[in-house]
């Protein structure tokens, strides 16, 4: 009995040294994976919103925001004349609406669309949190809200919205324009006021998004001419693929040496390539999460 046990001692997977090297450079290797992707990561967070604070911001919101009212800017016949029915059917009171149609009508296509009907300039504007560009237009939009309900007065911001709400959303007809004749003032002021809020919304997460779109292919495009150069010389010099059995040398074997050659180094390049672009994608993963999570930290001081 004694015998048979000293026989089945060395069958214990946890007593063979093989492994428990394997398990150590693996957990070795799960490790140093984990923090190079977090490491980098970070690293690009803070060199990103460097370069945002310094140059990008600002451009970056503005090309976000044109594209979003990009629907507006159609200097055509057929715009004017729904902004004017849009109009007319929200004010019926005031005698000077096809002024005012004109008036918004040739800020549609004005690059400062947005810095005009926000009340700010275009400068201090875009140099600000997409949180905070929201902030100051929904003050606008309440202060409107406010002084409509005092004295009949214009909203061009809540106009502007409402009727770019009407161009995106053609199913959904807006709350004036299926009222009934006898609605309130009050009651279609508070439909604008929502309706706008709600665009504001859209325009928050357009913005939340737009840094994150622009900046993640140049940090990963960066992260990967890092990793893929230097994962790949340094599976060329692996010890396995130096060997020392030398094929037969004959009159036709200097035709084979590219074949062998590449043949030789092709899978561990390939590997290392692959292993590259995972760790230059989880780097750039991890940024884009730090940038926003830092970005709203920063912005909140």
């Amino acid at each position: 009995m004694r015998g048979l046990l000293e026989e089945l001692t060395p069958l214990n997977p946890l007593a063979d040294s093989n492994l428990v090297n394997l398990i150590i450079v693996a957990v070795a290797a799960t490790g140093g994976i984990f923090l190079a992707i977090v490491l980098g990561g970070l690293l690009s967070a803070l060199i990103v919103l460097g370069a945002l604070e310094l140059y990008f911001r600002a451009k970056i919101h503005q090309s976000s925001l044109e594209q979003y009212f990009k629907i507006l800017c159609n200097s055509s016949q057929d715009t004017y004349d729904k902004l004017e029915t849009f109009l007319i059917k929200k004010y019926p009171e005031h005698h000077d609406i096809a002024e005012y149609s004109k008036k918004l009508f040739n800020i549609f296509d004005r690059r400062d669309l947005v810095p005009m009907i926000a009340q700010m300039d275009a400068e201090s504007l875009y140099r600000l949190h997409y949180r905070q560009i929201c902030g100051q237009l929904t003050a606008v939009v309440n202060n409107e809200a406010v002084q409509r309900a005092a004295n009949q007065a214009l909203a061009p911001l809540t106009d502007v919205l409402t009727f770019l709400s009407s161009q995106r959303n053609r199913v959904l007809q807006t709350p004036f324009e299926v009222q009934s004749p006898k609605g309130e003032a009050n009651d279609i002021a508070r439909a604008d006021l929502d309706l706008a809020l709600r665009e504001i919304d859209g325009i928050q997460a357009k913005l939340g998004n737009s840094i994150s779109n622009a900046t993640f292919p140049y940090v990963f495009l960066a992260w990967s001419m890092l990793y893929v150069p230097f994962l790949i010389s340094t599976a060329i010099y692996l010890p396995f693929l130096h060997t020392d059995h030398a094929p037969p040398v004959s009159d036709w074997a200097w035709l084979f040496i590219p074949v062998l050659a590449f043949s030789k180094y092709a899978l561990a390049m390939t590997l290392a390539t692959l292993v590259g672009i995972v760790l230059s994608l989880g780097s750039a993963v991890f940024g884009g999460v730090a940038i926003t999570w830092l970005d709203r930290i920063l912005a909140s001081k």
